[in-house]
């Protein structure tokens, strides 16, 4: 745009010189709908021979290694990441066996426990023999279906 442009110096009104800018004129060429296709087939210029030189040039070169480092560093950080996590799962699965084998031994000690002490004092009744052997039966089937 400022190619077409044309400075045209004049004196203002207190003796200084202005320069404005006007722009040069031409007429616009008459493109008929066949040509304006033919003149876009033409525009389109490839790209791969211009992105093959700039990739061959020293700063292509960079810009690529640089790229290729990224994505080693991403791949990297995954792999770090995951490696972390199997860990961190290898840790919170001896704690949760830990953490059964203490409610199991709690639960085997108060269930046996308050059959002891039920047939001690002869209270003991079939609906309580139930409920304790149903307890007794969630806590220690908790491992087996953990492992199936």
């Amino acid at each position: 745009m400022d190619e077409d442009k044309q400075p045209n110096p004049s004196k203002g009104p207190n003796g200084s010189h202005q320069v404005s800018l006007t722009q040069a004129t031409s007429p616009a060429p008459v493109v008929s709908n066949a040509d304006a296709a033919e003149s876009d087939e033409e525009q389109e210029i490839p790209l791969a021979p211009f992105v093959l030189d700039f990739l061959q040039s020293e700063r292509g070169h960079q810009l690529a290694n640089k790229g290729l480092d990224l994505l080693d560093s991403f791949k990297r950080a995954t792999l770090d990441e995951r490696a972390k996590a199997r860990a961190l799962d290898g840790e919170l699965a001896k704690l949760n066996l830990r953490q059964t084998w203490w409610l199991k031994t709690f639960g085997l000690v108060v269930v046996v426990g308050a059959i002891i002490a039920l047939s001690a004092t002869n209270t003991l009744r079939p609906e309580a023999a139930t409920i304790l052997g149903a307890v007794a039966g969630y806590l220690f089937a908790q491992h087996s279906k953990a492992s199936s």
